[in-house]
Protein backbone atom coordinates (compact mmCIF):
# COMPACT_ATOMS: atom_id res chain seq x y z
CA UNK A 1 0.00 0.00 0.00
CA UNK A 2 1.72 3.10 -1.25
CA UNK A 3 0.70 6.71 -1.52
CA UNK A 4 -1.39 8.98 0.61
CA UNK A 5 -4.68 8.10 -1.06
CA UNK A 6 -4.18 4.36 -0.62
CA UNK A 7 -3.37 4.91 3.04
CA UNK A 8 -5.89 7.59 4.03
CA UNK A 9 -8.79 7.89 1.58
CA UNK A 10 -12.07 6.89 3.18
CA UNK A 11 -15.38 5.91 1.64
CA UNK A 12 -17.89 8.67 2.49
CA UNK A 13 -20.88 6.33 2.08
CA UNK A 14 -19.39 3.88 4.58
CA UNK A 15 -18.60 6.73 6.97
CA UNK A 16 -22.30 7.68 6.91
CA UNK A 17 -23.87 4.20 6.67
CA UNK A 18 -21.46 2.46 9.02
CA UNK A 19 -19.68 -0.85 9.37
CA UNK A 20 -20.76 -3.92 11.32
CA UNK A 21 -18.87 -4.70 14.52
CA UNK A 22 -19.23 -8.16 16.05
CA UNK A 23 -19.43 -8.70 19.80
CA UNK A 24 -19.72 -12.48 20.14
CA UNK A 25 -22.78 -14.66 20.65
CA UNK A 26 -25.87 -13.71 22.62
CA UNK A 27 -27.70 -16.14 24.94
CA UNK A 28 -29.26 -17.85 21.90
CA UNK A 29 -25.87 -18.28 20.16
CA UNK A 30 -26.65 -15.62 17.56
CA UNK A 31 -23.89 -13.16 16.69
CA UNK A 32 -24.34 -9.75 18.32
CA UNK A 33 -23.69 -7.10 15.69
CA UNK A 34 -23.73 -3.33 16.00
CA UNK A 35 -23.48 -1.09 12.94
CA UNK A 36 -21.35 1.98 13.64
CA UNK A 37 -20.93 5.06 11.46
CA UNK A 38 -17.89 7.30 11.68
CA UNK A 39 -17.88 9.92 14.42
CA UNK A 40 -16.93 12.79 12.14
CA UNK A 41 -15.77 12.91 8.55
CA UNK A 42 -18.62 12.43 6.07
CA UNK A 43 -21.07 11.73 8.90
CA UNK A 44 -22.28 15.32 8.99
CA UNK A 45 -25.25 14.40 11.19
CA UNK A 46 -22.80 13.55 13.97
CA UNK A 47 -20.96 16.85 13.62
CA UNK A 48 -24.18 18.89 13.53
CA UNK A 49 -25.72 17.11 16.52
CA UNK A 50 -22.57 17.40 18.59
CA UNK A 51 -22.34 21.11 17.80
CA UNK A 52 -26.03 21.69 18.59
CA UNK A 53 -26.18 19.65 21.79
CA UNK A 54 -22.92 20.96 23.22
CA UNK A 55 -23.78 24.61 22.60
CA UNK A 56 -25.34 25.19 26.06
CA UNK A 57 -22.21 23.89 27.81
CA UNK A 58 -19.59 25.19 25.38
CA UNK A 59 -18.18 27.72 27.85
CA UNK A 60 -17.74 24.97 30.44
CA UNK A 61 -15.96 22.82 27.85
CA UNK A 62 -13.62 25.67 26.92
CA UNK A 63 -12.77 26.42 30.55
CA UNK A 64 -12.65 22.71 31.46
CA UNK A 65 -15.27 23.26 34.17
CA UNK A 66 -18.09 21.32 32.52
CA UNK A 67 -19.72 18.58 34.56
CA UNK A 68 -18.22 15.36 33.16
CA UNK A 69 -21.46 13.40 33.59
CA UNK A 70 -23.41 16.02 31.67
CA UNK A 71 -20.89 15.95 28.83
CA UNK A 72 -20.92 12.12 28.71
CA UNK A 73 -24.72 12.15 28.62
CA UNK A 74 -24.69 14.53 25.65
CA UNK A 75 -22.12 12.44 23.77
CA UNK A 76 -24.10 9.22 24.42
CA UNK A 77 -27.22 10.86 23.00
CA UNK A 78 -25.31 12.05 19.93
CA UNK A 79 -23.92 8.54 19.43
CA UNK A 80 -27.41 7.05 19.81
CA UNK A 81 -28.76 9.44 17.17
CA UNK A 82 -25.91 9.45 14.66
CA UNK A 83 -23.21 6.81 15.20
CA UNK A 84 -24.94 3.60 16.30
CA UNK A 85 -27.12 3.10 13.23
CA UNK A 86 -28.41 -0.47 13.66
CA UNK A 87 -27.98 -3.66 15.64
CA UNK A 88 -28.80 -7.32 15.53
CA UNK A 89 -29.32 -9.85 18.32
CA UNK A 90 -28.77 -7.42 21.20
CA UNK A 91 -30.39 -8.56 24.44
CA UNK A 92 -31.03 -7.09 27.84
CA UNK A 93 -29.55 -8.49 31.04
CA UNK A 94 -32.23 -11.21 31.19
CA UNK A 95 -31.71 -12.40 27.61
CA UNK A 96 -34.74 -10.60 26.13
CA UNK A 97 -34.23 -9.11 22.69
CA UNK A 98 -33.82 -5.34 22.72
CA UNK A 99 -35.46 -3.41 19.91
CA UNK A 100 -33.16 -0.97 18.15
CA UNK A 101 -34.20 2.51 19.23
CA UNK A 102 -32.58 5.55 20.79
CA UNK A 103 -33.63 4.70 24.35
CA UNK A 104 -32.19 1.19 24.15
CA UNK A 105 -28.96 2.40 22.57
CA UNK A 106 -28.51 4.92 25.38
CA UNK A 107 -29.29 2.18 27.91
CA UNK A 108 -26.60 -0.13 26.49
CA UNK A 109 -24.05 2.70 26.24
CA UNK A 110 -24.80 3.70 29.83
CA UNK A 111 -25.03 0.23 31.41
CA UNK A 112 -22.00 -1.19 29.58
CA UNK A 113 -19.26 1.45 29.54
CA UNK A 114 -16.73 -0.88 27.88
CA UNK A 115 -19.08 -1.39 24.91
CA UNK A 116 -19.49 2.39 24.78
CA UNK A 117 -15.71 2.81 24.80
CA UNK A 118 -15.27 0.15 22.10
CA UNK A 119 -17.86 1.86 19.89
CA UNK A 120 -16.23 5.25 20.46
CA UNK A 121 -12.81 3.82 19.57
CA UNK A 122 -14.06 2.04 16.45
CA UNK A 123 -16.10 5.01 15.23
CA UNK A 124 -12.92 7.07 14.96
CA UNK A 125 -10.61 4.41 13.47
CA UNK A 126 -9.53 5.35 10.00
CA UNK A 127 -8.88 1.69 9.11
CA UNK A 128 -12.56 0.74 9.32
CA UNK A 129 -13.67 3.37 6.85
CA UNK A 130 -10.78 3.32 4.36
CA UNK A 131 -11.82 3.05 0.73
CA UNK A 132 -9.13 0.47 -0.09
CA UNK A 133 -10.28 -1.81 2.75
CA UNK A 134 -13.93 -1.56 1.69
CA UNK A 135 -13.04 -2.37 -1.93
CA UNK A 136 -10.98 -5.39 -0.84
CA UNK A 137 -13.80 -6.64 1.39
CA UNK A 138 -16.29 -6.30 -1.47
CA UNK A 139 -14.12 -8.57 -3.64
CA UNK A 140 -14.12 -11.36 -1.03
Amino acid sequence: MKGLYAQYETDPAVERDGVWLEFGPNTKDKEIRIRVARAGGANEAYLKQLEFRSKPIRRGIQTETVDRKKLESIVREVYADTVVVAWENVEDKDGNELAFNKENVIKILTDLPWIYQEIMDCSTKLQLFRKEIQEADAKN
